[in-house]
């Protein structure tokens, strides 16, 4: 008789990069955390219950990634936005894939929004960066299931 194994999440499985670089040094919770602009459809009803629906066109979003203030990953997000504050040559591809299913986000044209508060306290502070996205895409999927 086959069995169900459980379904198991692995946060080590999940890998983004920034412009070739391997983010690594994630706060302790939260890690990465992607999210279109907008809604795909706004809907609009009439007065007697008629509705009609619009598409947005607008792919722009957001990736928002936690660090521990002690991650390297910092140097190489500063850098990036001292670059394109400077030349406007700081975007690249950014990639999240989770090895665990199918998840999956990418965007060929991604940059740091800004930069992020300087905060040193008693403990590792985190520093949370937003990476604003020209064209988010966004696949949240699932994981197979394992029958023995």
């Amino acid at each position: 008789m086959a069995t169900v194994q459980p379904r198991t999440y692995d946060p080590n499985k999940v890998s983004c990069t920034f412009k070739g670089n391997i983010i690594t040094g994630y706060g302790k919770d939260s890690r990465i955390e992607a999210e279109r602009s907008e809604d795909l459809f706004t809907t609009q009803v009439g007065c007697d219950g008629e509705f009609a629906r619009s598409v947005s066109r607008n792919r722009m979003g957001t990736v928002k990634i936690t660090l521990l203030a002690t991650s390297p990953t910092n140097d190489v997000l500063s850098a990036a936005l001292a670059l394109d504050e400077l030349t406007g040559a700081g975007a690249g591809e950014l990639s999240v894939e989770d090895h665990n299913g199918t998840s999956l986000v990418r965007s060929a044209a991604a940059w740091v929004k800004k930069m992020v508060p300087l905060k040193r306290g008693k403990e590792v502070e985190e520093n949370e960066w937003t990476l604003e996205c020209g064209e988010l895409e966004i696949f949240v999927g699932g994981q197979a299931q394992v029958i023995t």
